[in-house]
């Protein structure tokens, strides 16, 4: 009888304790979050003008813009000059760039919901336009 205590209490404490790492292994990797959904990798092509087109977050000025076709999509992104952190425009040339394009995880309600980052200057070339 004793013997069968022992045994039926070890097997408790094993279960309980299986239990206990099956825990610890949901919330270890439950907790994870995929950063990946957030951010993708994009080829830009930089017109050799500027547009009067957007405003800065906090502010009803207008200022110029960048023209920046997104390849492979539709997708035209108006960036004001210096929005693409570590790339430097110049008026007159036309860019081909790969940049970093990150959701923020809190965008303000009237501001950018994207980052850029440049990755790649692919290719530089003076324009007439």
């Amino acid at each position: 009888m004793k013997r069968e205590t022992i045994q039926t209490s070890k097997r408790g404490l094993f279960i309980y304790q299986s239990l206990i790492c099956m825990l610890f292994i949901f919330v270890v990797f439950g907790c994870k979050k995929d950063d990946s959904q957030n951010e993708r990798i994009a080829i830009l092509a930089i017109e050799p003008k500027t547009v009067l087109n957007g405003t800065i977050p906090e502010s009803d000025q207008l200022v110029d813009c960048m023209v920046a076709k997104e390849e492979g999509t539709n997708t035209t992104h108006y960036l004001y000059i210096g929005r693409i952190d570590g790339f430097e425009y110049e008026e007159g040339f036309t860019y081909r760039i790969k940049v970093l394009i990150s959701q923020i995880k809190n965008p303000p309600m009237d501001g950018y919901t994207e980052n850029f980052k440049l990755i790649e200057l692919i290719s530089k070339v003076h324009s007439d336009v």
